[in-house]
């Protein structure tokens, strides 16, 4: 217990430090997160209409999870950077299935997106839903889209970057511990894991040989070990204890 808190307290510390530092900041880096960026986009556009067709054809459930389950753990390699520049996509492409209400307009707004669509699908999919999923699989194919045009205009920046991975790590901690974001497939270890796999993917682009850099690297592949072994609660003691500015 006290190695793993140790070493995930300097996978903390390191990347508190690598906040204030230089970290090779230049055009470079930059345009290579954009770029990398722009490739899962294009991945989870593919994955939501393989998902949508699964569901078109009607005739293979398993499949049709399993599209699910590929097409988020995508979505979650970028989720953080996503909620960072465009929250109220971000919302529509895996926001809470919760209606909203507009008072000063007296609208009423349906949720959208993967968690709505997970009611449908999980724990056993009902063909007699097949309407309204579709429609659910329409708006999220029509979502990625919006996504990947605004992405076009993002203008990265390495001190948004690395406050984007920031905020993701508080939100990894507390979703997995409420299991909010998967209440029903119960994916939320799994796609935790492919979400710290996304952070350590966007970090290499900044990797060299400090220290800092070295021991963030080692943190994250140790965190990364201690979700798939659904070691949660000891990561979020970690995070919540931690203070990170």
């Amino acid at each position: 217990m006290k190695k793993f808190l140790f070493s995930l307290s300097l996978f903390v510390f390191a990347l508190t430090v690598l906040l204030l530092s230089n970290c090779k900041k230049n055009e470079d880096t930059t345009h290579a997160a954009h770029q990398l960026y722009n490739h899962y986009i294009n991945r989870l556009m593919a994955s939501a209409e393989a998902m949508r067709q699964f569901i078109l054809d009607a005739n293979n459930p398993q499949m049709i999870q399993q599209s699910f389950r590929q097409a988020r753990m995508i979505y979650k390699k970028i989720e953080g950077i996503v909620e960072y520049y465009n929250p109220t996509t971000a919302k529509s492409i895996n926001g809470a299935p919760i209606p909203e209400v507009e008072v000063y307009d007296n609208k009423f707004l349906p949720p959208q997106g993967f968690q709505v669509i997970e009611e449908f699908i999980f724990p056993h999919y009902d063909a007699t839903h097949k309407e309204d999923l579709l429609r659910e699989a329409d708006a999220l194919v029509v979502n990625i889209k919006h996504l990947k045009y605004t992405a076009e205009a993002n203008t990265f920046s390495d001190a948004h970057l690395w406050d984007a991975l920031r905020l993701q790590l508080f939100r990894i901690a507390a979703m997995v511990m409420a299991g909010f974001d998967s209440p029903v497939a119960q994916l939320s270890i799994s796609e935790a894991a492919a979400a710290l796999e996304g952070i350590k993917e966007f970090a290499t682009i900044y990797a060299n040989q400090s220290q800092p850099m070295q021991n963030l690297m080692q943190g994250l592949d140790k965190a990364i070990a201690v979700l798939d072994k659904t070691l949660i609660l000891r990561l979020l003691t970690v995070f919540i204890s931690s203070k990170i500015t």
